[in-house]
């Protein structure tokens, strides 16, 4: 049963891939967060003549929230395990850059990573177990293998793009490792290339991954 499962988020992350970053100057940027209540985390080189700063990595912190840039691949994440702070602080820091920085930016895609472990009643590898049982699939492998066999988890993606795709997700559940019996550990990409979308998924988000693990407690309740 879910009724009295607890969940913990243990991984937000929202990101934005752009296509003009490379008109993006880092020392610039740090200076406008500094003004938006940000602490540096990065002691930035001075730029060179008619050059570029490369950077990779955290720049900046305010509250539980970190700042990461890779002007190489055009990325700017912030990473927190307050969704709907982070969320709302990502259009400020977008609107930093059109408006402090003055660089109409061009979204690739957007994307948020999450890792959520959540707790139950319901044994997960019984669960899984149960669902394998009307498996064909698992039954010719376990004959193969000349051992019994079922899933360990469930990995569903979308249906008609590719990993690299500017319009992707890819959702996986499994036992938690340390705690098989007892925890999932849930791992979500998605991605889009409408940060409309990528918002509305985020909404209520953890009633989202209840219904999935519930989905799958009463699909293997019937097997």
């Amino acid at each position: 049963m879910m009724d009295n499962a607890s969940m913990r988020l243990k991984y937000f992350r929202i990101a934005g891939r752009y296509l003009n970053l490379f008109l993006f100057d880092p020392l610039d940027f740090l200076n406008a967060l500094s003004k938006k209540g940000y602490m540096p985390l990065a002691k930035l080189s001075s730029k060179p003549f008619k050059g570029k700063i490369g950077v990779a990595g955290p720049i900046a912190k305010k509250s539980s929230i970190i700042v990461d840039i890779n002007t190489e691949k055009g990325i700017i994440g912030l990473l927190s395990p307050d969704i709907s702070m982070v969320l709302e602080e990502f259009n400020e820091i977008e609107k930093v850059i059109e408006e402090d920085l003055m660089i109409n930016l061009r979204p690739y895609f957007y994307e948020v990573l999450v890792e959520i472990e959540i707790f139950s009643e319901d044994d997960p590898l019984r669960i899984f177990k149960n669902i394998s049982r009307n498996i064909e699939l698992i039954r010719k492998i376990s004959d193969i293998l000349n051992h019994d066999s079922q899933v360990f988890g469930i990995r569903i993606c979308s249906a008609n793009s590719v990993p690299d795709s500017p319009n992707w997700f890819d959702i996986e559940i499994i036992p938690a490792i340390e705690k098989p019996s007892k925890a999932y550990h849930v791992y979500i990409v998605f991605r889009n290339t409408d940060k409309n979308k990528i918002y509305d998924f985020c909404s209520n988000l953890e009633y989202k991954v209840k219904e999935l693990i519930s989905t799958l407690t009463n699909f293997a309740s019937q097997n």
